[in-house]
Parts: structure tokens; C-alpha cells; sequence
């Protein structure tokens, strides 16, 4: 398994990385000279990708939120079980 170092090097390596106009998502300038996620996609297929990227950042923030509140009670039972076994 590769440490931080290592992966701070091979982004370095890869060099300057530029976020596409068209569909928002970023790309190596030194691997490719057009966007590799939307260069080759119609009008409508471009809006596909839009709304699966939208739909992954939802359910991402949805995920966040869930794990936030189970942190937070398990945060509150703790404390209480300090306060109740003392």
C-alpha cells in the first residue's frame, strides 16, 4: 500500500490537472489534450453525465449527514454512560 508520500509524488508527477468548461470535471493536461469525460459526448449525453455527477454528490452529502448523526449519538451515549457509571 502506497503511503502519502508516494501518492503526492505520482500527483506531481502527473503534472497540472484543468478543470473542463464543458462538464466540470478535471483532467491531466499532459496525458490529454481535450476532456476524456466529455469531449466525445453529444448535447444530451453531456446532460446524462451532469445529472450522474449531481446524483453521486447527493448521495454522497446524504451518506456524510447519516454518518454525522450516528457519531453525534454515539457521542451522547457515551456521556452518558460516563455520567450514569460515576
Amino acid at each position: 500500500m502506497a503511503g502519502l508520500g508516494t501518492k503526492l509524488i505520482e500527483l506531481n508527477r502527473q503534472g497540472p490537472a484543468k478543470k473542463c468548461e464543458r462538464c466540470g470535471l478535471s483532467y491531466f493536461i499532459r496525458h490529454h489534450e481535450k476532456c476524456p469525460h466529455c469531449s466525445d459526448l453529444s448535447e444530451s449525453e453531456l446532460v446524462e453525465l451532469v445529472d450522474a455527477k449531481a446524483r453521486g454528490a447527493k448521495r454522497v452529502a446524504f451518506i456524510g449527514r447519516k454518518m454525522f448523526i450516528a457519531a453525534a449519538a454515539v457521542l451522547i451515549l457515551l456521556v452518558l454512560f460516563i455520567r450514569l457509571s460515576t
